[in-house]
């Protein structure tokens, strides 16, 4: 067994089981033999086939101020691990050593007295929570501006939606001044304006406190989390930085659609395609709106030219596409860009306009886009190619990923910074470069030597 115990650490799980007793009813006349035979068996320690493991050898530490995520598909463990962070139920095995006050968000309102008001349950809860009297009127009415229910809050809860019992619980749970605070789903509470708020809160928390958060929502885990760990049926399948791992998640995830969703073939007629896996396992969506015009294939390598889903800050990432022309088709713009996956906002973009002439293209042309010193944020991204007619002011064939292609390692972004959608034609970036990389292309398109390598520093 290994020894993670560590002083400095703030959580300790440590070869943690968890196994469920698996009942398929008992009548009431046979519960005294049905209650003597558990024990004996218990008293034997012997393996009961009607049990199951839903956590197998968990092992993992944090310090404080760390954030860590938990994902994985239903049943994978989740929700069982977070209740034993809070110690609402013991390990089958293995030990579990949390230092601090706990703040469970797993169910919100949960142990509120029906028969009395909101305010009366705030009271209590501070006092579950250890606060004294004076430290409990201190927040109480930081709790009610929060919550913002008007005058229900001298109201039984009993009378509540469960909206308001959800505002009455997340208000009285992120004012507690917790060292941990456990959150099982529960981001998105009460209507816009106090998702908002809720939001806001949980990121003004992540400054100073530890946070352990479960969620399906793998852009607002990316956005939050430093850190995240992958469940698969109770065994910890990735423990790492958190675009790594949920990039990962989602291409396993992804592979389960695929095999569901067999690849689409091109449509008989110019049509909106529905969003359909590629020969790569990456969804995409497809608007092709001229039949002799069809982009092939689309892959992202790094500045050797090989294959790559991993980039870093500062690194160049190549993105080719191969576009097949049924018949000659002149005038035409090429666009490739690189798309959030979570915004759907093209990040950078270039085109073959920057070549001396785009010619005719005829058969099958291959292009490939340089951007240099990329300074993206870690998060998972996609391409988006697009084909466009320059005379009739028309697309012929737009490709757009809607899943990840790859993603930025690095140290988590700022919350504070917003990515705001820019226009197409808009966007610039120094440096950016695109060629023709097969002999079906124009010959005289060579790109500027200027533009391969020359990217000022930001």
């Amino acid at each position: 067994m290994t020894n993670l115990l560590v002083t400095e650490d703030i959580v300790l799980v440590e070869n943690v089981y968890k196994q469920y007793q698996m009942f398929k009813g008992v009548r009431m006349r046979h519960a005294v033999q049905e209650a003597l035979k558990f024990m004996r068996e218990q008293s034997k320690r012997k393996a009961n086939p009607e049990q199951r493991f839903v956590l197998k050898d968990v092992s993992f530490r944090m310090k404080q101020g760390e954030t860590l995520g938990l994902i994985g598909h239903n049943g994978s463990g989740k929700t069982t691990l977070m209740r034993l962070l809070a110690g609402v139920s013991l390990p089958t095995q293995g030990r579990i050593r949390v230092v601090g006050r706990v703040q469970p968000l797993l169910s919100l309102g949960a142990g509120f007295h029906n028969e009395l008001t909101g305010r009366q349950n705030i009271y209590l809860n501070c006092t579950l929570m250890g606060l004294d009297i004076s430290q409990t009127k201190d927040r109480i009415e930081q709790i009610i501006a929060f919550a913002d229910i008007g005058d229900y809050i001298d109201v039984p809860v009993k009378r509540y939606s469960s909206g308001m019992l959800s505002r009455v619980g997340f208000a009285a749970a992120v004012h507690m001044n917790a060292e941990i605070v456990l959150i099982d789903e529960v981001m998105a509470v009460g209507d816009y304006s106090f998702n908002v708020k809720s939001t806001a809160a949980i990121r003004e928390y992540i400054k100073h406190g530890t946070v352990v958060l479960v969620s399906h929502d793998v852009n607002t885990m990316e956005r939050i989390c430093e850190r995240v760990i992958w469940l698969d049926h109770g065994e910890v399948r990735a423990d790492g930085q958190a675009t790594q791992v949920l990039h990962d998640y989602t291409q396993s995830q992804q592979r389960k659609v695929v095999a569901a969703s067999p690849i689409v073939p091109p449509p008989a007629e110019a049509t909106v395609q529905p969003t359909a896996p590629t020969a790569d396992r990456v969804m995409v969506n497809r608007d092709r709106f001229d039949l002799d015009v069809t982009i092939q294939k689309v892959s992202v390598l790094n500045r050797e030219g090989e294959d790559k889903n991993e980039f870093a800050f500062d690194d160049v990432l190549l993105i080719r596409a191969e576009i097949e022309f049924a018949m000659p088709k002149a005038d035409v713009r090429i666009t490739v860009g690189i798309v959030d996956i979570d915004t759907k906002a093209v990040i950078t973009l270039c085109d073959n306009q920057l070549l001396k002439s785009s010619g005719s293209l005829h058969g099958r042309v291959e292009v490939e886009a340089r951007f240099p010193n990329l300074k993206l944020r870690p998060r998972n991204y996609g391409v988006r190619v697009g084909i466009a007619d320059l005379n009739a002011l028309k697309p012929l064939d737009v490709w757009t990923d809607v899943s990840p292609r790859f993603y930025f390692t690095g140290e988590r972004h700022i919350p504070e910074q917003h990515l705001f959608q820019p226009q197409i034609d808009l966007i610039f970036t120094p440096g950016v470069s695109m060629k023709y990389i097969n002999s079906n292309a124009p010959q005289d398109t060579a790109p500027p030597v200027a533009a391969l390598e020359t990217s000022p520093k930001a």
